[in-house]
């Protein structure tokens, strides 16, 4: 059937112009490409200017034309393709059921903010494909990526024309024909996937740009939240929605827990989550992006292959070959976000924050006060995301801190502020005064740690470039520049040795093995160096001060005399050059020794001289303790007694509870050993428990329930001695120590023995029987062993017909160990 004359003619006419658009649309794009100079410029705008008068005359064409009878409306747009629903998303649930919600009800605006690689563009992906939503908003569901908004506002206008199917071609009332185009549908919902790209450049435009640009971010935003059938989602790096409107939900998102993280990690590489996994997945923080990444790396590696691998290279390892936008390289993402600061105070925090894993404490902050504002910086930080508070402390996430002590390492004076703050600490690890300052230590125990490992390493590499400038060590040690050296090694070694002593003591989990590597062949090259060549004493003294506390905390008996000599030698020097902080160190060291080795008289005068000459409170109650279990060992009770009450005193006035702990479990030990008044020391024993408790020592609080469960048993207390007992057993189980469970569980069968409970007892024995998990020696073994077969023997013919008895008597009998 032929087309009336008028729809023919209006279809040829159409079709030429469409031809005449095509081809100056491309006389446009050559004319750009070739043009460089000014001149020609001119020749593009008029080229723009035709385009923009043929389209107007192709309206009016159209308006011309006969009408034709009018489709419904449609609320499906042909060009309109939603990005895909994320398959893999855990540990959002609750988040997504809340903005779903909220989405639904009127003026149901949503702001998912976070850092970078959080996940915060899946999670919006995840809302706009959800059931609920669909079935509210059908095809009205908008995903607007704004990552190339590089020019304002007029960016994301370019972003959300194609998605609408707008049609306007002057780039001015672009944003009014949005507005129209969103009021003409039904109930839509509209994402602005990375907001934070036009705010920022929106914010470095000059006054100028600002002016001739007209409308912002902030209006344009406005007036679509402002759309009765608008809901709008939009996600931004930041803790910062834009103001003005009204957000019914605001989402600071954070990673995700251990669980969800290891899901996304067996999904992606397709492996099981082990105990690498975790680690691994942990050494992110969990990071959702971070995780992805290093689980692609495991789809083709071993996960503990790949955990060594993040260990030595960190944030670099989690890219993609020739990945190089946000979501396929953790560098770039994170890049973005710290491009986003604006003060130097904030850039000067987030170095510092970055060498800290356990996070900068605020009264830390104060002390760098001459070198940057911190609160300004804190905020900044926070409102960027970059970091969360917990508590009085500022963190940041594990793979931000690595990218940013790889690209921008702190200042070598601010590192050596932070040395001296956390070498104090670590030095002075066994001297705790309050509770509350000794708690405070131990939440920085990552903190110290990392701060000595990367004193160590500089101080390696210094070490390596001294000697290759030397022919000998002896030429090295005369060095103006080594002997500076030499002072910062000594220095750090101490803070070495004091961190280790306290991680110890409080059962805090570090990386020995490599401390002990990098600290060792710097003593020992120090200690290769003829300390005889040093001109200065006080280096003398302070190396063979070094080498005496090493020795004394890996003591052995062919040791011993060496140390003893060199403590002399100390003692000696230090005298001569006044350094009193010295005297004591190696006062307390000779008397160590002394007491190692059962020499209770020496032990006492070296004791009584340090004495004297201290005139700090915990120095003296320290050594009057020390002092007290060299007179218990020489059966001068009364003058023990009194001398531990004196070192109480001393404690109790500088306020350190553990050294009170200590001094009360001492008093209860010279109260056994005097025997005659148990009362004592349990009171003793259960006031030296209540301080462990309090200062959180968890080896103190084991041996206190041990002793006091042993005590009370004396007394015939069972119940309260199993009690005190299985505390002890269940602090040793996590504290790993394996001699100590044996007794415990030793003691438990006794009392269960006792109380006539004999399931329990085999329960309690079994494990000891067989040496199930246990490992001790066959020496411990055979005791135990002897001690249990004359037990079972007394009781045999009452327990014959138990459970479980005869297997036990057995194994017993016939002395059977399982390694």
């Amino acid at each position: 059937m032929d087309k009336p004359p008028e729809v023919a003619k209006s279809s040829s006419s159409r079709g030429k112009i469409g031809l005449a658009v095509s081809t100056l649309t491309l006389a446009l794009k050559i004319t750009a490409e070739a043009t460089q100079d000014l001149p020609y410029v001119g020749v593009i705008a008029k080229t723009l200017l035709v385009i923009n008068d043929i389209v107007e005359f192709a309206r009016n064409l159209e308006h011309s034309a006969p009408e034709r009878p009018a489709n419904p409306p449609s609320t499906h747009l042909p060009t309109h393709r939603l990005r895909a629903k994320p398959q893999i998303m855990y540990g959002r649930e609750s988040i997504i059921e809340q903005a779903v919600q909220a989405v639904s009800a009127p003026s149901g605006h949503v702001s998912i903010m976070g850092t970078g690689g959080v996940g915060k563009t899946s999670l919006a992906l995840s809302i706009l494909h959800h059931p609920d939503t669909k079935k509210t908003f059908g095809d009205l569901r908008f995903f607007i990526s704004c990552e190339g908004a590089e020019s304002g506002v007029i960016g994301i206008w370019r972003a959300i024309v194609p998605e609408l199917g707008v049609t306007e071609t002057k780039l001015e009332r672009y944003g009014l024909a949005i507005l129209g185009k969103l009021e003409s549908m039904g109930p839509c919902v509209i994402c602005l996937d990375n907001l934070e790209t036009p705010l920022e450049a929106e914010a470095r435009m000059t006054t100028e740009e600002a002016r001739l640009q007209k409308n912002t971010v902030q209006s344009f935003l406005l007036d679509i939240a402002t759309l009765e059938n608008v809901r709008l989602v939009i996600t931004l790096r930041g803790n910062q929605s834009p103001k003005d409107i009204r957000w019914p939900l605001r989402i600071p998102l954070k990673p995700v827990d251990v669980m969800s993280a290891l899901a996304i990690f067996k999904d992606v590489s397709g492996k099981d989550g082990d105990a690498d996994a975790e680690t691994l997945v942990t050494a992110v923080d969990c990071l959702p992006l971070a995780v992805t990444l290093l689980a692609r790396i495991a789809q083709y590696e071993e996960t503990n292959d790949v955990l060594q691998h993040w260990n030595e290279k960190t944030v670099s390892m989690v890219k993609e070959q020739r990945g190089s936008d946000k979501l396929s390289s953790l560098e770039v993402s994170i890049q973005l976000s710290y491009d986003q600061i604006q003060s130097e105070d904030a850039k000067c925090l987030l170095r510092i924050s970055a060498m800290l894993p356990d996070g900068a404490r605020a009264d830390l902050l104060d002390s760098f006060a001459s070198h940057m504002d911190s609160r300004s910086g804190w905020s900044e930080l926070l409102y960027l995301a970059l970091g969360e508070q917990r508590g009085s402390s500022f963190h940041v996430l594990s793979p931000i801190r690595h990218y940013v002590m790889s690209k921008y390492p702190l200042d070598p004076q601010l590192v050596l502020l932070l040395q001296e703050h956390y070498f104090s600490f670590a030095e002075n690890g066994n001297g705790l005064i309050h509770p509350h300052i000794w708690y405070s230590r131990v939440q920085e125990m990552g903190n110290i740690e990392y701060i000595l490992l990367h004193a160590l390493g500089v101080l390696t590499d210094e070490r390596a470039r001294l000697s290759a400038a030397a022919e000998s060590d002896l030429d090295l040690a005369e060095g103006s520049d080594t002997l500076k050296f030499v002072r910062v090694i000594l220095q750090t070694s101490r803070a070495c040795f004091g961190f280790m002593r306290m991680a110890d003591y409080i059962n805090f989990a570090f990386n020995s093995q490599q401390l002990i590597a990098l600290v060792t062949p710097l003593c020992r090259w120090l200690y290769n160096c003829d300390p005889e060549r040093f001109r200065h004493l006080y280096v003398r003294c302070l190396q063979l001060l070094l080498e005496t506390t090493t020795l004394r905390n890996t003591l052995t008996s062919a040791q011993v005399y060496d140390c003893r000599v060199k403590t002399l030698a100390v003692y000696s020097l230090c005298k001569a050059l006044g350094q009193s902080c010295c005297i004591r160190e190696a006062t307390s060291t000779e008397a160590y020794i002394c007491l190692s080795n059962c020499n209770w008289k020496k032990a006492e005068e070296v004791l009584m001289v340090g004495i004297q000459s201290a005139t700090d409170h915990h120095d003296i109650a320290t050594m009057r303790e020390m002092l007290a279990k060299a007179m218990m060992n020489q059966k001068r009770y009364d003058e023990a007694i009194e001398t531990l009450q004196l070192a109480l005193a001393h404690y109790q006035d500088i306020q350190d509870s553990l050294g009170q702990a200590n001094a009360y479990s001492t008093l209860a030990s010279v109260y056994r050993y005097q025997g005659g008044n148990i009362a004592a020391e349990e009171r003793n024993l259960k006031l030296a428990l209540a301080k462990y408790q309090w200062s959180r020592t968890p080896h103190g609080q084991s041996e206190a329930h041990l002793t006091l469960g042993i005590c009370q048993f004396d007394q015939g207390k069972l119940a309260e001695a199993e009690t005190n007992i299985r505390h002890a057993l269940d602090l040793h189980v996590k504290l790993k120590d394996l001699r100590a469970q044996v007794t415990e569980r030793f003691l438990l069968g006794i009392i269960c023995l006792q109380l006539s409970r004999i399931e329990d007892t085999i329960d309690y024995w079994k494990p000891i029987v067989q040496n199930e998990g246990l490992h001790i020696s066959d020496e411990n073994h055979a005791e135990y062993l002897e001690r249990i077969r004359d037990l079972l023997q007394e009781k045999e013919e009452a327990l014959k017909d138990t459970e479980g008895f005869g297997e036990l008597a057995h194994i017993v009998r016939d002395g059977i160990f399982h390694d």
